[in-house]
């Protein structure tokens, strides 16, 4: 199955600065009709005031000083990711006893309303789950009790507010044979549940190896984002950035083109999906407005550092960028991303590139969790000092 890539490296690398679906490594499905929902959509916008072109003044690049969290993946993180597992894969045994709440019972079931069947009130090998409310009132406290190959009948009434008005209110018979009851137990961490749930693992020292390499490559890909966000916002703070009307209006208008088609694969217009995102359309725009000219400052500072160190994209850093996709090569992502150009791919493995220079000249310092979590509440808490300091002033004046 052919993998499809929702941002660029630029958007993957720096997701605090740039939000994703940055590049055109997208699905372009219903592109056209969202672009003109998008452009009614941007109609009520009122153009920032911008230059004609963007310019920068670099701020420095080497040394800068980022903090990360130490991040050491311990034999109890492995056996927490174990168990996840184990409790999202219990086994069901089939018993021989009285169905029971928590039971998963098999049953066949014919509903009818004086004597006549009606439609969506019967099924055959239906598997129910006792104590999931599936079922009206009465259902399930019927079934429980029953064993298997019994038959029974039970009386019941629909709701009167149920959703289907023609039944709302009317008194039902449902005849049930239950077929079989199958109890939910614990799954065990053994080379038969392994060969089940990742066997390329084949055995249970096998699988803890592969869950401890899998939390190390997530520890080192959440180092790596704790870097470059860091990073790269220290950069673009740093620099003095103009930024032009052309720039910014493409890149707005590609958010906005995306964000108008999320909201038609919801089957919903933008300002719904403004609303399901907790702010209006007017809020939605200026939000996409302020990615936009973040990803323009991005774009800027990254540009500005390739061409001070003469960094450009080579074919390892193609082979690199496929890679990070889960491609075998770059002829494969190419081919799964039609629409994405040679240049689009090439901006991307430089950014790529880029960064990866940036966090090998940054001043890196690690800290503990609970460092760090301490800093953070410090942090937050002169935030609010700040803010409340500000009230009361504006107060007093």
């Amino acid at each position: 199955m052919k993998k499809m890539i929702k941002a660029s490296i630029l958007c993957a690398a720096v997701a605090m600065v740039v939000a994703s679906g940055c590049s055109k490594f997208s699905s372009n499905t219903n592109q056209t009709t969202a672009a003109e929902a998008a452009a009614d959509a941007a109609a009520d916008v009122q153009t920032e005031s911008y230059a004609d072109e963007s310019s920068i003044t670099l701020g420095e690049y080497k040394k800068i000083p980022v903090q990360v969290t130490k991040r050491d993946v311990t034999d109890a993180d492995v056996d927490a990711q174990i168990n996840q597992v184990l409790t999202a894969n219990p086994n069901y045994v089939e018993v021989d006893r009285e169905a029971q709440d928590g039971d998963t019972v098999t049953i066949d079931y014919k509903g009818t309303i004086n004597g006549e069947e009606f439609s969506g009130g019967s099924a055959e090998g239906y598997l129910l789950v006792l104590g999931s409310h599936s079922f009206i009132d009465g259902f399930e406290d019927g079934v429980v009790g029953m064993k298997a190959g019994e038959n029974k009948d039970l009386n019941l009434k629909f709701p009167d507010g149920y959703g289907n008005k023609d039944l709302a209110g009317k008194d039902v018979v449902f005849n049930v044979t239950l077929q079989k009851v199958t109890e939910k137990k614990d799954a065990e961490l053994n080379d038969e549940f392994v060969q089940k749930v990742a066997p390329d693992a084949k055995t249970v020292d096998g699988y803890k190896a592969q869950i401890r390499k899998s939390l190390e490559d997530q520890a080192a890909q959440s180092r790596k984002s704790e870097m470059d966000q860091q990073i790269l916002q220290s950069l673009v703070d740093s620099s003095t950035i103009v930024l032009g009307k052309e720039e910014v209006e493409k890149a707005f208008n590609s958010y906005l083109i995306r964000t108008t088609q999320q909201a038609q694969q919801y089957g919903i217009d933008f300002d719904t999906y403004a609303s399901y995102m907790g702010t209006n359309a007017d809020g939605l725009r200026k939000r996409l407005r302020a990615q936009a000219e973040n990803t323009v400052k991005s774009r800027l500072v990254l540009g500005e550092v390739a061409a001070k160190e003469n960094l450009k994209a080579e074919d390892s850093d193609r082979q690199a960028l496929a890679s990070m996709y889960g491609f075998d090569n770059i002829d494969a992502l190419k081919e799964s991303n039609t629409d994405a150009s040679d240049e689009d791919i090439d901006k991307d493995a430089l950014n790529m590139k880029v960064m990866t220079f940036l966090e090998e000249n940054a001043d890196v310092t690690e800290v503990e969790p609970t460092q760090a979590a301490a800093e953070e509440s410090s942090a937050a808490d002169e935030s609010k000092a700040d803010g409340e300091s500000s009230e009361e002033t504006t107060a007093a004046q």
